[in-house]
Formats: structure tokens, sequence, C-alpha cells
């Protein structure tokens, strides 16, 4: 009789293991900053955990549960990446994740978890009932998958039935319960790689064992299990129902939930319609990684499911034979972590002739050589890893900060998301936070979607939403007409032309522009691109080249140049969140050190970095940077006077170099209400607006003349500048997007 796997060969379905959906359930307690578990209740940073998708807590209110979406392996690793350094920065600063199986420190009283009453009322009666609160404090990673749907469709259509053939539910059934089987059945194999609870608390068990063992999470002793009276088959799919059903109905088990097995079988419908996926429970967390479980150990698990679609059907009494393999599980989990087995080997071997047959990849064939690693060196596993680390309290909490400060360092960057471009992860995170549902539809072209209940909406480079239309964004793109729709309406801008050639700028700047201070830059670019600025009226030789650098943009618009401080309003909704003053690239002189070093010394700070991947961006000495300099009598080897302000750039883009000031509780009210204004003058509901004020405390007054003048209005503006500024508050712009798009959620 062939095997599962045999027939997905003959059918040339090999290539779906790629398609293999998985998603990750990891629990881990908050804890103190003495060690002990938190008393405190879940933190509001991570939103409504009763209707939470990502952030919910498990039997204590200690107990965090960070929880993926169903997905392709590469992308369930991103996300578990940045839903654990989500979670570990919106938890109180004297608060972090322990990160190992068996519970931290007890308090005197656990608080037991209340997202809901409901769920309350349940774990309060299984304390009732269990008579054990220890167990449950245990922390996991469970693991649910669900094959390619085209798989079984394939399969059903290629097998020869010789007969009546089942119905195809029940044939998907049979596959799925077959691996459900063989996951129990080689259990001990996983057991062995990835035990890591070789010891607990003295006050957790009076019983432990006084030698460190492999897993006393996956030990039938310690771990956390139903009474020996609660029998759920596995001989088929319709006596697992039976019996879990029985169970419940006889009080054995207050809901099905409360079935601890190594596999439940999973439906998103009842079961009697079909099982959907697998949960695979119970893994031990991995403590050296923050997210509990890595990107090799996940490949494994994924082959290794698949790997046991290739052993043959299970006959005559199963349950026995079952019952057989969780004594084996058991051998493992009580031995010394040192210890090596030669069944593990065996079966490791089984899976390394598997994997031989076919093409397998580079993350394949480095996840299972990881693993093989563990079986030739036992001393390499998790559990031996920790015993050798020390004390278990003490390596509990150093590895607790580790992670914290690996979610912290880097507050700009989210993991698993950090190709993207800033504002997004940004965004990305601040859903997360709130319980939006976030997918990544195209990574290079920044599109996501967000989904709260049946309300979805699409955001493209962080803020280019459906609330702004085709036309305003155009519009806003052409500096110009911008300039004359402003002026229509009464607000304040400098005078400008555009242009279309050199010869026709060039008579205008001979009888309206000589003598006069400009700035020269294209009419449709972004991000400082092609500008120039003359604060001293520029010579005709200037005006030319200032013209050919921007007319490679395009079109060129020639504007009196302004004086004064120049500001960035954000502004969502007829709502002004941030103000920030830009100040062009430049350093400060201390007397001592020359421009090239004191750009270098600017160039350390670990805010600074290229390719807009960081809040700030790297200080250059090429030829424009030189040019300013020369501008300032300074070159690259000048030792700038202390307290003096050399200027590398005359425009003042945060994308060029420039520092970002923070300056939103600083301006008058009346200079937002002109910003407001601003954009609805141009129909945008999430804008930009730069402005030149020259004193921000000075109440503007329209009748007054160069009180402020409006410089453009942007579309898709920058937000990170503002969450991370060169100096003063951080302001998380990325909530207000949030909140206007989705208006029905509360406390945005």
């Amino acid at each position: 009789m062939l095997t599962i796997w045999e027939k997905i060969q003959a059918a040339h379905l090999t290539g779906l293991i790629p398609q293999t959906l998985v998603a990750v359930e990891r629990e881990s307690h908050r804890i103190d900053d003495h060690g002990v578990l938190a008393v405190t209740d879940h933190p509001k940073a991570l939103g409504n955990r009763a209707t939470h998708p990502y952030f919910q807590t498990d039997f204590a209110e200690s107990q965090l549960e960070i929880i993926t979406s169903p997905n392709v392996l590469a992308q369930t690793v991103d996300e578990l990446q940045a839903l654990t350094a989500s979670a570990l920065r919106g938890l109180p600063q004297t608060e972090a994740l322990w990160p190992l199986t068996m519970p931290a420190t007890l308090p005197h009283d656990v608080p037991i978890a209340h997202p809901t009453p409901e769920r309350l009322a349940y774990r309060e009666q299984l304390v009732a009932k269990t008579k054990a609160v220890n167990p449950q404090l245990m922390s996991s990673i469970h693991l649910n998958l669900s094959l390619p749907e085209q798989l079984f469709e394939r399969l059903y259509e290629a097998e020869d039935f010789k007969g009546t053939p089942p119905s195809y539910l029940d044939y998907r059934n049979q596959i799925y319960l077959h691996l459900a089987q063989q996951w129990i059945k080689y259990r001990f194999v996983l057991t062995y790689l990835f035990g890591a609870s070789p010891a607990a608390n003295a006050d957790f068990n009076s019983a432990l064992p006084k030698q460190p063992v492999r897993s006393l999470h996956s030990s039938h002793q310690f771990g956390y299990h139903n009474d020996e009276h609660v029998h759920v088959s596995y001989s088929s799919v319709e006596a697992y129902a039976r019996d879990l059903k029985q169970a419940v109905e006889s009080g054995q088990l207050i809901s099905p939930a409360q079935l601890y097995a190594e596999v439940r079988l999973r439906s998103s419908v009842p079961l009697a319609q079909g099982i959907h996926y697998l949960e695979f429970r119970d893994l031990d967390l991995n403590p050296f990684v923050a997210t509990g479980i890595d990107a090799q150990e996940l490949q494994f698990m994924q082959d290794f499911a698949w790997f046991l679609l290739s052993q043959p059907q299970m006959t005559g009494d199963i349950d026995e034979q079952l019952a057989t393999a969780a004594r084996m599980n058991d051998k493992i989990a009580m031995q010394a972590p040192t210890t090596s087995s030669q069944e593990v080997a065996d079966a490791m071997d089984q899976m390394a002739i598997w994997l031989n047959q076919q093409t397998i990849t580079k993350p394949q064939f480095a996840a299972f050589t990881a693993m093989q690693d563990r079986v030739l060196h036992p001393e390499h596993t998790p559990a031996a890893k920790l015993v050798a680390a020390g004390a278990f309290e003490t390596v509990g909490q150093q590895l607790a900060r580790t992670n914290k400060q690996w979610a912290t360092d880097e507050p700009y960057l989210l993991p698993g998301f950090t190709d993207m471009e800033q504002s997004t992860q940004m965004l990305i995170e601040d859903a997360m936070r709130i319980g939006l549902k976030v997918d990544v539809l195209d990574r290079s072209d920044q599109f996501i979607r967000l989904t709260n209940g049946e309300h979805q909406e699409l955001v493209r480079a962080g803020n280019e939403t459906r609330l702004d239309n085709l036309v305003a964004s155009r519009l806003v793109d052409n500096k110009f007409v911008t300039k004359q729709l402003l002026g229509e309406a009464g607000l304040p801008v400098a005078r400008a032309m555009v242009y279309h050639d050199l010869e026709s700028a060039q008579r205008d700047f001979a009888t309206s522009f000589r003598n006069k201070s400009l700035v020269i830059k294209p009419n449709a670019a972004n991000v400082g691109e092609g500008v120039s600025l003359f604060m001293v009226p520029p010579t005709p030789e200037e005006f030319e080249t200032a013209f050919q650098f921007a007319h490679r943009y395009g079109d060129v618009l020639v504007e009196l140049f302004v004086r004064g401080t120049e500001y960035r309003f954000f502004v969502v909704a007829n709502h002004v969140h941030a103000i920030l003053e830009r100040v062009p690239a430049n350093v400060v002189g201390d007397g001592q050190h020359t421009v090239a070093e004191l750009v270098a010394k600017k160039n350390q700070d670990p805010m600074r970095g290229e390719a807009h991947r960081k809040p700030l961006q790297q200080l250059h000495l090429d030829e424009r940077e030189l040019a300013v300099l020369a501008e300032q009598g300074l070159t690259a080897d000048s030792v700038v006077p202390r307290g003096h302000q050399a200027f590398l750039l005359t425009n003042s883009n945060i994308s060029t170099g420039g520092d970002s000031y923070d300056m939103t509780d600083e301006v008058d009210e009346s200079y937002k209400k002109l910003a407001i204004k601003v954009a609805k003058t141009m129909g945008q509901t999430i804008s930009g607006v730069d402005m030149i004020i020259p004193n921000l405390y000075q109440p503007y007054q329209a009748d007054q003349a160069g009180m402020a003048t409006v410089i453009e209005a942007n579309y898709n503006p920058a937000m990170f500048m503002h969450l991370f500024p060169y100096s003063g508050k951080s302001r998380r712009v990325t909530r207000a997007v949030l909140a206007a798009l989705f208006p029905e959620m509360k406390d945005l």
C-alpha cells in the first residue's frame, strides 16, 4: 500500500510544501524588574485582548499570548518577530517577558486573566476543578499547521478508490488524522530537539527531580495533562469527536479547550464539517531567541510534518501504540540534557533519506543540519545550554533583559519588516498594537491591507489612502498651481514663476529676479531634489547652473526667498498632530575638530543611516556640500569655531541630512489654523504643510505681511521624522492616520 507521500510524489505535488500555512501561538509571562511574575493588569498599550487578533492572555493575567496569522512560513516568521518586538515595546519600562517555559518566581497570589467575565469564570471553574494553579502557569509554543487545499484536491482526483469512494471531506480528514497520529508517535524527537525546561523554581513543585532533565514540561509527571480517566481516542476522527463530546457532557472536561493533548484536530467550523488544521501543542520555548522559536526551528517542524506523511498508515490497536509512544516521549523528557538518543538518531536518519529524495532548498538544508547537530552533540540542545548557562532564575532574568533590549534599542525599526519604508513600518506596528489585522500585499511597493472586522482599508507608503483622491495628490505635486490656488484663497505665498526652458527664465531673471534672494527648484520634485537656495542674490552664471540642476527633474520653479524658520505641519482630518522645525544639514563647531571630523562624529548617531531606513540621514561631504561650505569661507579641513553652525546644504529636508526639532507645543495656535486651511484648500485629509515663520510665538495676522509664508503642501508626507525627531518629543502621528481610517476604534 502506497504511503501518502508516495502518492504525493506520483501526482507531482512535492512543490506544494512551501504553500503550507503555519501560525504560531507563543505564551510568555510578564515579569517585574525583580524577576517575579507581574501582578499588574494587561498593558493598555497592547489593545483590547478580548478581541485582539495578536495579543491576548492565557491562564494568568501576566501570561501574554502572541498569536500570528496563518501564513506561509517566511511571512509567519516576519510577523512573529514584529509582534514580539511590539509586545516588548508595549510593556511598562519595569517589565519584561520571561523567556523560559517554567514560570519565574511566583507572587503570593497569581492574578487570573480576566479579559471578559465569561473567560474569568471559565478559569475560576478550572482552578476549582483541577485544584492546581502552578501547572497552568507553564508557557509554551503551539504550532497550527494547515496543508494546502490543492494537495487534497489533486490527491483525491488522482486516487484509484476501486469501489465506492469516500467523500472528499472524509478523505481530507484521513490525511490529517494520519499526520496527527504520526506526530504523537514521533513526538519524542521534538522533545529531544526542543526540550528546554530542565529545572524550575522550588516553589513550583515540591517533587522536582534533583538533577536537570530535558523537559519537565513535556514529561508525564510534571507537565500539564488531563486526569488519567480522560481518554480521547485518535483511532478515527469519529472516535476523537465522540470521546471529546462525552468528556464534556460527563463533566470530565469543562469544554473542548480543556483537552491538553499533544495534537488537537481543529476546524474553523464544527469538527463534523471537517478538519481544517492541526494544532501541535506544548513545545518548550527556546529561551535563546526573543521570539521563543526561530526560523530554522519552524522550518524543521514544517518539513517534519511532511516527512511524517511518508510513514506507513497505522493499523491494529492504534490507541495502545500511541500510549507506547507517550512512554517513549516521557523517557526522553526525563533524561539528562546531555544524554544522546539512538531512537532520535534513527528517526532523523529516516528524515535525511526522505529529504535526499527531493530537491531541497537552502533553508530546508540549514534547518535539518542545525537539528542534526543537536542529535550529534546533545550539549547543543536548548536544555543542555540552559543548564550550562547557570542558575535558573539568574539566566531567565539575563535573557529577559537581553530580549527587551533587542526590541527597544532601535524603536524606529520593526523586526521582520526592516526592508520596508520607515513610516510603513511604524504604521504596521501601531496597527498591530491596536488590534487591526495587517496583511502585507506588496513589500517593495509598501502596500498593506488593514482589517477591523468587516472594515478593510488599503494603505500605500504609510499614509496614501482613500481619504485623499488622485487629483489632490497631483495638485500638490505641482508647486506653481499650488501657489496659485493658495494665493486665490487669500493665503500667504511667495511670488514665483515656472519655466519650461532656460531662455525664458533668463529673460525674467534680468527683469524681475535680479538682485533678489531666490529659491530655484523643480516644480514637481520631492525630498529636496534639485533645490538651490540663494540668500545672497545669484549671479547670472549661478542662476544658470541652479536652473540646469533643477531642470533635470522637469519644469523649474523660481521663487523669492523668504527669510525665517521653516516648519512642517502634519495635518490629519482638520487637526495638526505634529510640528517640526527643520534645519538644513549642519555641524556645530567645538574649536578643535575639522568639518570632516565633525561630520564623522555626527554620523555616529545610531539614529542616522542611509536609504531612509533610519529617522535621520547620514551627512556627506560631496560636491554640493563643499560648494555650500565654500560660500561660508570653509572647507572640509576647516576647524569651526566653538558654537558656530556650519551648514552643509541650504535645503532643510530631513531626507538630505537635516535636523528635526519638535515644536508642536511651542507654535502659536493661529499657525495651526493656517495649516489646516491650507490642507482644506488643497482638498487634502492628510497633508504635510511647509511654512516659513519668523516668530512662532507671535499670533498670525493675515493683514500683516511677512508673518508667515506657505511654501508648499505635501501629499504622502513623511511620518518617521515626527515619530523620531532629532530633538524633542516623539509624536505618534501614525495613530492619527489609523484613527481617521477607523473612526469606530476608540482611544486612538
